[in-house]
C-alpha cells in the first residue's frame, strides 16, 4: 500500500518520517516548497520526487496524490485552512487518511459531512492522532464501562513547548467557534465557563477552557450531557487568558502573517525535559464518579509513535470504516498502546475540585 506523508519537512512531519524509517515502513514525502522538500530528502537520504511538490489546496495536485496513493498521513495544518479538499477527495475515493488535527470544528464538520459516505465507500478517516487527544481517547475507552453523564479532560504541563504548526493553529482559533457539549448538544465554549482547581507541588492550578478533539470523540462514543476539555495554569496566569478580541484583520491576512513569522519548534533539550499529566474526570449516570490520569514525556515523539501505531492498524485488512476516533482501532488493547506511547497510569489519588 503506497503511503504519502504530506507536510513531511514540518516539525512533527520530520519526527513521523524518522519513526517510520526506524520501523522499516516504506513511504514517500510531499510538501509545498521545492527547496525545503529537496533539502530535507537530501539530508535524510529519502527519494525526492518533484511531482510531489505542491499545495493540497490545488485541485490538480490533490487529484495527482489521490490517483497515486492509498494511505495519507496529513501533517499540513491548520486543517481548516489547508486540508478540506484532500479530506473530501480521500472519502470519495476510498482512501485511508490520518491527521494530527486539534481543531474541533474541522473534526466535527468532517464527521457530520462525511461519515456515512466514508462507510459506504469503505474509506477510513482517523482524526486527532496527535499527543493530547490520542492519549485521552485511549484512556477513556479503557476506563469507561458504563453510561456516562459528564466527562471532562484536563492537561497539566511542566513547561509549554509548542511546534510552529500548533502555534499557528492556536492563533487562528479566534476565527472559529469553540465548542463544548452541554445538555447533550453542541454549544459555544466561553472563557467564563465553570472551572476546576488542581494542586501540585504546593501550587494551586486553575482550569482554563481549551477545546480539543476528545470532546468530539466523547460525544460520538458516550453521548454525555456535558463534555469539555481544559488546560491547568497557575492561578496568577489565568487572567491573561482573555476572551477573543475584536478582529482587526481577516483570517487570511492573519494566516499569511503567521506563516511569514513562523518560529522554530522545541529543541531536543526542551523535549527531553518536558513532562505532562493528563486527567479524565468522569461522572456516571448512577451517581458514581472516577478520576484517572496518566504521565507522559516528550509529547512530540509521542505523536510520532502514535501516528505509526495508527498506521499499522490501518495497514491490516480488517479496518473499521467511517470517520473515526483513533482509539476505535485499539479495542481491548488500549493499555498496550498507552505503554508504547510512553505513558504510565497515575496511581495516587487525583483531587480535581470544581471552583
Amino acid at each position: 500500500m503506497k503511503i504519502i506523508i504530506i507536510g513531511a519537512y514540518g516539525y512533527t512531519g520530520q519526527l513521523i518520517c524518522e519513526e517510520l524509517a526506524r520501523q522499516f515502513i516504506n513511504f514517500e514525502v510531499s510538501g509545498k516548497s521545492l527547496d525545503k522538500l529537496k533539502s530535507y530528502c537530501s539530508l535524510k537520504n529519502i527519494s525526492f520526487n518533484s511531482n510531489l511538490v505542491g499545495d493540497i489546496k490545488d485541485e490538480r495536485f490533490c487529484d495527482y496524490l489521490i490517483d497515486n496513493y492509498k494511505l495519507f498521513i496529513n501533517c499540513a495544518g491548520p486543517y481548516n485552512e489547508e486540508s478540506k479538499k484532500l479530506l473530501e477527495k480521500a472519502v470519495k475515493n476510498s482512501k485511508k487518511y490520518i491527521d494530527l488535527s486539534g481543531e474541533v470544528s474541522f473534526i466535527k464538520s468532517s464527521f457530520e459531512t462525511y461519515n456515512d459516505l466514508a462507510i459506504a465507500n469503505q474509506s477510513t478517516i482517523v482524526h486527532g492522532c496527535a499527543f493530547e487527544s490520542l492519549l485521552m481517547d485511549l484512556l477513556a475507552q479503557k476506563v469507561i464501562q458504563k453510561t456516562v453523564k459528564n466527562i471532562y479532560s484536563f492537561y497539566w504541563f511542566n513547561k509549554h513547548i509548542v511546534s510552529p504548526g500548533t502555534r499557528i493553529t492556536m492563533k487562528l482559533a479566534q476565527y472559529y467557534d469553540l465548542y463544548k457539549i452541554n445538555d447533550y448538544e453542541w454549544q459555544p465554549a466561553l472563557k467564563d465557563d465553570f472551572c476546576f482547581t488542581f494542586q501540585k507541588n504546593e501550587i494551586l492550578y486553575q482550569s482554563v477552557n481549551y477545546p480539543l478533539p476528545e470532546i468530539v470523540f466523547n460525544y460520538w462514543n458516550y453521548h454525555p450531557q456535558k463534555a469539555q476539555s481544559f488546560v491547568f495554569l497557575p492561578q496568577n496566569e489565568v487572567g491573561y487568558m482573555g476572551n477573543r478580541q475584536s478582529l482587526q484583520k481577516t483570517k487570511s491576512e492573519t494566516y499569511q502573517k503567521l506563516l511569514k513569522r513562523k518560529k522554530a519548534g522545541p529543541s531536543q533539550l526542551e523535549r527531553d525535559t518536558h513532562f505532562s499529566q493528563l486527567f479524565l474526570k468522569i461522572e456516571f449516570e448512577d451517581d458514581t464518579n472516577k478520576t484517572v490520569g496518566i504521565n507522559n514525556k516528550d509529547m512530540y515523539q509521542t505523536t510520532a509513535v502514535g501516528v505509526v501505531l495508527v498506521l499499522k492498524k490501518l495497514l491490516k485488512a480488517d479496518t473499521t470504516y467511517g470517520v473515526i476516533n483513533p482509539a476505535k482501532l485499539f479495542v481491548n488493547s488500549e493499555m498496550e498502546a498507552l505503554n508504547q506511547l510512553n505513558c504510565q497510569l497515575i496511581n495516587e489519588d487525583i483531587k480535581i475540585e470544581q471552583c
